[in-house]
């Protein structure tokens, strides 16, 4: 199979010479071993596991139980997997016993929040947070009628949106306080979610990006059929501008706060994700964090 050296060297080409494989299988850890010693040119691959997840998910392990949990975990650390990856819906239990088990097995835990677990309980795991997951439920004022946000899958909600009205910037602050002094790394994927969920994008835009014809046709129609539901006309009754442009200056807020307390920035792209190829899509991403 000559599609991951393929896709490795124009990751290469963009000049991105380290990347995270955020959801990874055996070939990943394959290709890993090939760059490592000189067979294929890419960048230096840091690898993560099948995503654990607590309902079925394509190249996820599924895990429900605490022992579960423990059981994934022990599995992908014996596997060579750099980093155990979690998503979401993880509840509580599951989560502690995910981040107990990786500890005694000294393997990294990265990925989503789940507003189950929060941004507190994470921060005071060491967990590499991706997404900015979670903040926004735990930056809600204290008078807000709602508990859940605009994390993840919650974006697609509609009704969700209202809770960018009840945002507070003392408890943004905070928390970009309260991230810097856990020592933990933050990718926020600023580039991806402002422009996917928010400020939008014209077919002329996307279809002309130089990455647009690298991309399979199958996936370009998915990611556009997705986007037709996202910003179509229903959903401008929650989702108003003023709403939209507070989602991001939140997410940047965050960002420019974690920096400005001394806290650590991760560069993730969370390509191919919205019509971005590897390697351009980490070039957009610095330029966000620039911005």
């Amino acid at each position: 199979d000559t599609a991951g050296p393929a896709e490795l060297g124009v990751i290469l080409a963009n000049g991105v010479t380290a990347a995270r494989i955020m959801i990874g299988t055996p070939e990943h850890l394959f290709l890993r071993r090939e760059v490592a010693c000189g067979r294929v040119a890419g960048p230096q691959l840091f690898v993560a596991s099948p995503h654990l997840v607590v309902r079925a998910q394509p190249n996820g392990i599924t895990v429900s139980t605490e022992q579960e949990a423990r059981d994934a975990v022990r599995r992908v650390s014996e596997a060579g997997y750099d980093m155990v990856k979690i998503t979401l819906f993880i509840t509580r239990p599951v989560y502690d016993a995910i981040v107990d088990e990786a500890a005694k097995r000294r393997i990294r835990v990265v990925g989503h929040v789940d507003p189950a677990v929060g941004v507190a309980r994470t921060l005071e795991t060491g967990q590499q947070v991706e997404h900015l997951d979670s903040y926004f439920e735990a930056a809600l004022a204290d008078s807000a009628p709602m508990g859940t946000s605009v994390t993840q899958q919650y974006v697609f909600n509609l009704n969700n949106w209202r809770s960018l009205d009840y945002i507070d910037d003392r408890k943004l602050d905070r928390l970009a306080g309260a991230t810097a002094r856990a020592g933990t790394w933050s990718s926020p994927t600023l580039n991806i979610f402002n422009t996917a969920f928010a400020t939008g994008e014209t077919d002329e835009a996307i279809k002309g990006r130089p990455d647009w014809n690298m991309l399979p046709p199958h996936i370009r129609e998915g990611y556009m059929r997705a986007r037709e539901r996202y910003w179509a006309e229903p959903t401008k009754v929650e989702r108003t501008d003023a709403r939209r442009r507070r989602y991001v200056e939140v997410r940047n807020r965050l960002v420019k706060a974690i920096v400005d307390s001394g806290g650590r920035i991760l560069a993730g792209s969370d390509t191919p994700e919205w019509l971005h190829a590897y390697g351009w899509g980490l070039h957009r991403e610095l330029e966000a964090l620039v911005q």
